[in-house]
């Protein structure tokens, strides 16, 4: 079940919501929350979220991970300006977000390529799931990758970026 989070209480609640085990995802409403609380609008002229608006991004992200369920970001409500949600999107990607609700079709494939991983970013997992074996068979979880430090957050990551780039690929019918 996705439970939406689109009003004060709703925020103030979020923590209990993941406690119901049939809940599986959780997301949040901008556009219902500013309503809610009588905000005029929700974003800066720049487009950015006001701080309470990010405020309930956040929660709802954190929450989701804390309690076990997927975290969908909100909608993006211009839905003529593509490049704007592509970079929303990619900055949601980049927090955690495993998706992002759309309320028009030319959303979706927009926001479907931000969040499935690249085959050069499923290749990088890869290679780095690779050296984590081999640098485990010389009894080291930490070691250099490619210049960088890497260690079990990186493994994780590689592992989630692999599993998302899989699941992507076997909903869109590829291998």
């Amino acid at each position: 079940m996705l439970v939406a989070t689109e009003t004060p209480t709703g925020v103030l609640n979020l923590p209990t919501f993941t406690q119901c085990p049939r809940v599986t995802m959780l997301t949040w409403g901008g556009e219902d929350l500013s309503a809610a609380i009588g905000a005029p609008r929700n974003r800066l002229p720049n487009g950015e979220y006001l701080d309470v608006f990010r405020f309930c991004r956040v929660q709802t992200l954190l929450t989701a991970k804390a309690g076990g369920a997927e975290a969908l970001d909100a909608v993006y409500v211009d839905i003529r300006n593509l490049d704007a949600l592509a970079e929303e999107s990619k900055h949601a990607a980049w927090m955690g977000f495993t998706g992002k609700l759309t309320i028009h079709p030319d959303q979706i494939p927009v926001v479907n390529a931000v969040f499935t991983p690249s085959d050069e970013e499923v290749e990088e997992a890869v290679a780095l799931l690779e050296a984590f074996e081999a640098a485990k068979a010389e009894g080291r979880m930490a070691f250099r990758f490619r210049g960088q430090m890497v260690d079990a957050p990186h493994l994780r990551r590689a592992e989630n970026t692999v599993a998302r780039g899989r699941l992507a690929r076997s909903e869109l019918g590829g291998s």
